[in-house]
């Protein structure tokens, strides 16, 4: 704790003179021959170039059969592939839907035409020589609208995280599925990435029994993360050391706490552009501590749920501070351009009398920052 206060009075006390000194001048442009140096992921990550999600397809369903033409869409051929590398996309995502090709306990057994037709097709993207993500899609609770049609969805997140037999059944079929996943493309190489889960949630987009229920689904979702990311590593082979796409809840941190951070972002890009109701505190050195001391809070509580299930809460904590930190200190840059921008809106506005006056009423100059 005293490390954290430490660094986020040091980062206040920094933030407010570079920020102070980026309203009136911006800082230099970088060096354009350094080589910004990224962990070995991020790397990968940016290696996947422009991406392209082959929606509708592997993923349509209905009356709880998946189907590749389910939804309208034609069968996918190589044809499709081929156009897509022409067009210089780097990545295709082909999200899947298994249910109604899983048979029955405890092997749960994939229909065996299913999963040869989903490696066929991910082979199209590899023999192009682009990146392939698949994943296990509208499996989830909460995927219809129509309550009649949800039991059809297995992957029951809140009957799961409010009874253990139910979390228990849940989790050896999920295991069984994604064993026989990985072990289908264990030989395949770093191409391909496995994406465990899709949206899971309770059927509210993260406006519902998440916010009151004291974390039962968010923990629950960690177990079938890390069960899943168990079992595919188990299966050897690439899988060893395979990437995987590990989901949040709804695939995003807690809404209303972003879009809250979002806004408290905003008034230490431009301290002193708005009177805070919040703190009571109009000194503006001791605002921006504030603002700063909230935000880093939040934003560590928010990383550290999406490392955790990796991780482990301990080295989750340690990276998810690593990267707030890393992130405020690059906040002064960030306002030394959005000063470029609060420039240009007022040199293109002859109505405007003050570049103050464009950082207290622009609404654009919000949407832009």
């Amino acid at each position: 704790m005293k490390l954290i206060t430490k660094s986020i009075a040091a980062l206040a006390a920094g933030l407010f003179f570079a920020l102070t000194v980026a309203c009136a001048k911006p800082a230099p442009p970088a060096d354009p021959g350094q080589t910004p140096k990224y962990p070995e992921a991020v790397e990968f990550a940016m290696s996947l170039g422009v991406g392209w999600n082959l929606g509708n397809s592997f993923d349509a369903h209905i009356d709880g059969m998946s189907g590749e033409t389910l939804w309208g869409n034609p069968v996918v051929t190589r044809e499709l592939f081929k156009a897509l590398k022409a067009a210089g996309f780097g990545s295709v995502r082909i999200p899947v839907t298994w249910m109604g090709h899983i048979g029955k306990a405890p092997e749960y057994r994939i229909e065996k035409a299913w999963l040869d037709r989903v490696a066929e097709v991910a082979g199209y993207a590899r023999d192009e020589g682009l990146k392939c993500i698949i994943n296990i899609h509208h499996d989830g609770f909460g995927a219809e609208k129509d309550l009649a049609k949800q039991g059809y969805h297995w992957l029951d997140l809140p009957a799961a995280s409010k009874d253990p037999e139910k979390n228990r059944e849940i989790m050896s079929k999920l295991a069984m599925v994604w064993m026989q996943i990985a072990n289908r493309f264990q030989n395949e190489g770093e191409w391909l990435i496995f994406e465990v889960l899709n949206e899971i949630q309770d059927g509210n987009w993260g406006g519902g029994e998440n916010l009151t229920d004291g974390g039962k689904m968010y923990m629950t979702l960690n177990e079938w993360n890390q069960l899943c990311v168990d079992v595919i590593r188990a299966t050897g082979g690439f899988n060893e050391t395979r990437y995987i796409g590990i989901p949040s809840f709804v695939c995003q941190p807690d809404k209303a706490v972003i879009i809250d951070m979002i806004g408290k972002l905003i008034r230490i890009v431009y301290p002193g552009s708005s009177r805070d109701k919040t703190y009571r505190i109009y000194n503006m050195r001791h605002n921006l501590s504030m603002l700063i001391e909230d935000v880093m809070y939040n934003l560590n509580k928010q990383l550290t749920l999406v490392f955790k299930s990796e991780l482990g809460e301990q080295a989750a904590a340690q990276k998810a501070q690593e990267l707030s930190i890393a992130f405020f200190r690059e906040i002064p840059a960030v306002r030394a351009v959005a000063q470029t921008d609060v420039e240009a809106f007022f040199e293109g506005d002859p109505a405007a009398f003050s570049v103050e006056e464009i950082i207290f009423c622009y609404p654009g100059l919000f949407a832009v920052t």
